[in-house]
């Protein structure tokens, strides 16, 4: 049986420059959800930090969703 990886081992991201960029590639969080390949509340959730990390598989996904070259551009310093 997999386990699942823990909060505490996912990538923590700068919500508030996830949120500008997604602004300004005119993205919506629907939108975002649906490039990154999860739920709007999701997105959600990320932005306002309820959700503090995301899983590497999401990070990367978010990332190319943004059209970022830089990954380490994202993550929370």
């Amino acid at each position: 049986m997999k386990s699942r990886p823990s909060r505490a081992t996912g990538v923590a991201i700068d919500r508030a420059k996830m949120r500008r960029l997604r602004q300004l590639k005119g993205l919506n969080q629907p939108e975002l959800a649906a490039r990154v390949g999860v739920t709007r509340s999701y997105i959600g959730h990320i932005e306002s930090g309820r959700r503090p990390t995301m899983s590497p598989r999401v990070f990367a996904a978010l990332c190319d969703a943004l059209e970022l070259k830089d990954r380490e551009e994202l993550m929370a310093s």
